[in-house]
């Protein structure tokens, strides 16, 4: 009796063990698609930076850049949620730069069906602010670097180990 409950125990635990390995596996899949949609849509966003007057440049696209980097950090460390919070941060960051100059959102940023379900329950904007700040505390941020350099190379996921 005693051999058959152990035996039971631990084929739930073994079970229990796989189905979390297929969860993070899939919210990995799925986080690693969203940080690339947002490392395009800041890239995007990045041409009309050169368009905005010097007053307009407040840092905003600095903060969209370092939440998306702190995002891919983030998923390399295995906090994929995590990541997708701070990628999603960094898109609306972004499109508030694109959106001095444009008023309507490109359909192709807008959100799919499994971004939605993964945006829920977000934490606040500055909830997201301070965790960046306690990453990187001499944090500062400019835009004025990028308009004569473009320093967005390492948004990307070309390793093929991600």
């Amino acid at each position: 009796m005693k051999l058959a409950l152990k035996l039971i125990a631990l084929s739930t635990i073994l079970l229990a063990v796989g189905i979390n390995a297929k969860g993070q596996t899939y919210l990995k899949q799925r986080s690693k698609t969203f940080l690339i949609k947002s490392a395009n849509i800041i890239k995007e966003s990045h041409k009309f930076l050169g368009d905005m007057e010097k007053q307009q440049l407040d840092g905003t696209f600095d903060q969209a850049v370092m939440h998306q980097r702190y995002a891919r950090k983030l998923f390399l460390d295995g906090e994929f949620l995590n990541a997708m919070h701070h990628s999603d941060y960094a898109r609306r960051l972004a499109f508030n730069v694109y959106h001095v100059k444009n008023d309507v959102k490109p359909k192709h940023w807008e959100y799919g069906a499994s971004e939605k379900s993964a945006m829920k329950n977000l934490p606040m904007n500055n909830e997201l602010d301070r965790r960046l700040m306690d990453a990187y505390p001499k944090l500062v941020f400019d835009d004025l670097p990028y308009l004569t350099d473009d320093k967005l190379y390492d948004l990307e996921f070309n390793d093929p180990k991600y």
